[in-house]
């Protein structure tokens, strides 16, 4: 239990939108990290929205790789670098689940961070999830 909020109380379905500019380094570490840790989490449905903004390296070629293994992922891909918010905005304009959250591709956020900020979501309408740069 973290602050009164019961491991139990989480949501029925999340969209995570990751949008990526060169990351066919991280981005198949960081989807299945993050996929082992939430799964058991969304009770009913984890959407992955995967989005290119794009990239010049093999980030698309990943994305693709991952949509074949996995069914719930939804490829998207920019022609062009359009930055964060333009990714951010294709991805979240294509969310089908109850919420929606974002993921940075590189891994600033751990997985477990996700899961707590599942739990508080249940009879809230929004949720912030902040880095806090004092912990480790």
């Amino acid at each position: 239990m973290i602050n009164n909020v019961s491991y139990n109380d989480c949501i029925q379905e999340l969209s995570i939108v990751i949008p990526a500019y060169n990351e066919e380094s991280n981005l198949a570490r960081i989807v299945l990290e993050a996929e082992a840790v939430l799964k058991n989490h969304a009770a009913e449905r984890l959407e992955w929205i995967l989005v290119d903004d794009g990239s010049t390296d093999s980030t698309w070629s990943e994305i693709t790789n991952l949509a074949d293994s996995m069914p719930d992922v939804i490829p998207l891909k920019h022609t062009t670098n359009r930055g964060l918010g333009a990714a951010l905005w294709t991805g979240m304009a294509q969310a089908s689940s109850e919420w929606c959250t974002w993921m940075p591709a590189d891994g600033q956020f751990a997985p477990q961070s996700y899961v707590d900020m599942m739990r508080f979501a249940e009879g809230s309408d929004l949720v912030i999830l902040m880095r806090d740069d004092d912990r480790a």
